[in-house]
């Protein structure tokens, strides 16, 4: 997620959907805050909202 290559982070974030993973937080965070492409960091704020919602939280 942390690619120079925007497609290779988008991949990287919609691959993220299929296994919620507490693990994913911190890098959709980085994503969220920080990420040049603003429809990227829409989709990790998506995401740690699902991930808030079915409760997969940072261990």
């Amino acid at each position: 997620m942390h690619h120079s290559d925007r497609r290779v982070r988008e991949t990287a974030v919609w691959a993220v959907t299929f296994s919620p993973y507490a693990e994913y937080r911190p890098a959709l965070t980085t994503i969220r805050e920080s990420d040049e492409d603003p429809g990227l960091r829409d989709h990790a704020e998506i995401l740690l909202e699902g991930f808030d919602e079915i409760g997969s939280h940072e261990q």
